[in-house]
C-alpha cells in the first residue's frame, strides 16, 4: 500500500524506489498532501517492483476536465511492459461516461462501468488471474463491473501498478492511495 506521503514536488522513484516507470513521457511525483500527480500533457505508467501481486487498485481524486485514460489502476507489468491496466473515460458533463480496459496502452476492451460522477473520489481496482487465457476483473467502488479475456499472446506475470496522464491541470492527475493487497 502506499499512500504518496513525500514532500512536495519529489520524484516518485526518490520518494520509494520500488517504484520503477515503465514508460512515459514525464515523471509522477508526490505533492506533500499524500497523493501523487504529473504535470503538463505528460503521462507515465509505473510498476511496483516489491510486488508480485495480481490485483492493483487505487483511488482517484476528483477531476474537472480530463483526459481519457488519465489514472489507472495496472497489472502485470514488467521493464518495457505496461501491462494491463483499467482508466476512466474523459470528462464530459461531470462524469466519466465509460471506462476501458488496457493491454500495452491500446485498448482491449469496455470494462462496463457506465456513467460515474467526476466529482467524488472513486476507487479503481484491476484483478488479473490466470496465464492464457488471462481474465481481467474490473471494479469500481467495490463492485465488479465486468470481467474481460486476453487470450492473444497475454501476460502471465508482473507487478502492479498505476498509470497517470495529464491534461494541463496537475491536481486533475492526482491519485491518492495505492494498494496491491
Amino acid at each position: 500500500m502506499d499512500n504518496f506521503t513525500g514532500a512536495s514536488g519529489t520524484s516518485l522513484a526518490t520518494y520509494n524506489p520500488a517504484w520503477v516507470q515503465v514508460t512515459g513521457s514525464g515523471t509522477a511525483y508526490t505533492t506533500g498532501s499524500d497523493s501523487a500527480e504529473i504535470a503538463g500533457s505528460y503521462s507515465a505508467i509505473y510498476y511496483y517492483s516489491g510486488s508480485a501481486s495480481n490485483i492493483s487498485q487505487i483511488v482517484v481524486a476528483p477531476s474537472s476536465t480530463t483526459r481519457s485514460y488519465e489514472k489507472m489502476a495496472c497489472v502485470r507489468s514488467s521493464s518495457g511492459v505496461d501491462g494491463y491496466c483499467v482508466g476512466f473515460s474523459a470528462v464530459s458533463s461531470g462524469n466519466y461516461t465509460a471506462c476501458y480496459v488496457m493491454k500495452s496502452y491500446t485498448y482491449l476492451a469496455s470494462g462496463s462501468c457506465g456513467t460515474v460522477s467526476a466529482t467524488a473520489s472513486h476507487t479503481l481496482r484491476l484483478v488479473a488471474s490466470g496465464t492464457s487465457p488471462v481474465a481481467l476483473t474490473v471494479y469500481v467502488d467495490g463492485v465488479q463491473k465486468a470481467t474481460v479475456t486476453d487470450s492473444s499472446s497475454p501476460y502471465a506475470s508482473g507487478s502492479p501498478g498505476f498509470g497517470i496522464q495529464g491534461d494541463g491541470t496537475p491536481a486533475d492527475s492526482n491519485v491518492t492511495e495505492w494498494q496491491d493487497y
